[in-house]
């Protein structure tokens, strides 16, 4: 075989290493894929289980504290409104009918606020019996027509007997940065239980000073 031969022998061998080597690669990250896939989601599975409750499935405190403040920080809404609800003598539920009935309603009352606001508001489980809503870009009128509905939603449920105080601070007016809108959100709802409970109160300024005098 001559020179030329050869030569065009090894040339042939070197490009089949090469392209032996590279189907390997890809045939061994083709295998490890799958294994990195699953790995990532349960990462990804457990960092979104870390902001929910578990009882309800909503988000914790802490993640709608983290997210809100930094939605009221970065982005420049128009309007928008923060909502506490407050299920009304839930200590009295849970104390005669039992704490297996006490995180049935709980879980009845996640759900008719969820179905109550839009998949872009923010719904959270504050804790115990309270829970709290962000809904950014909404008008008055359209939130109190969806706050109406919500205790009118309470009152028609009959195996429980439930119903829900409600108090809302609305943005920019009622204040601009979390802890505003929060204690003023808070007020509203201490004005609706003195009120008699079962209703829904937007803050005014003589909230705060009647909660003062209390």
């Amino acid at each position: 075989m001559g020179s030329m031969g050869w030569l065009l022998c090894l040339l042939m061998l070197g490009i089949g290493m090469v392209l032996g080597s590279s189907l390997q690669k890809k045939r061994m990250n083709a295998e490890a894929r799958p294994g990195e896939v699953h790995w990532q989601d349960e990462v990804d599975r457990w960092k979104e289980k870390a902001t929910r409750d578990n009882l309800t499935g909503l988000y914790n405190r802490e993640y709608f504290e983290r997210t809100v403040q930094a939605l009221l920080r970065e982005e420049h809404y128009e309007s928008g409104a923060m909502i506490f609800v407050d299920v009304d003598d839930f200590k009295q539920i849970n104390d005669t009918q039992g704490h297996r009935v006490g995180d049935e309603v709980l879980s009845w009352v996640a759900r008719q606020i969820q179905g109550t606001f839009r998949h872009t508001d923010v719904i959270a489980r504050y804790g115990g019996d309270e829970f709290l809503v962000f809904a950014p870009h909404i008008q008055q009128p359209v939130l109190e027509d969806r706050l109406a509905r919500l205790c009118r939603t309470f009152r028609e449920e009959q195996s429980w007997r439930v119903s829900g105080s409600i108090g809302a601070a609305l943005y920019p007016q009622d204040g601009q940065d979390y802890e505003t809108l929060l204690d003023h959100a808070d007020c509203a709802l201490y004005e609706a239980k003195a009120r008699g409970k079962d209703r829904f109160l937007l803050y005014d300024l003589t909230m705060k000073a009647h909660r003062v005098q209390q």
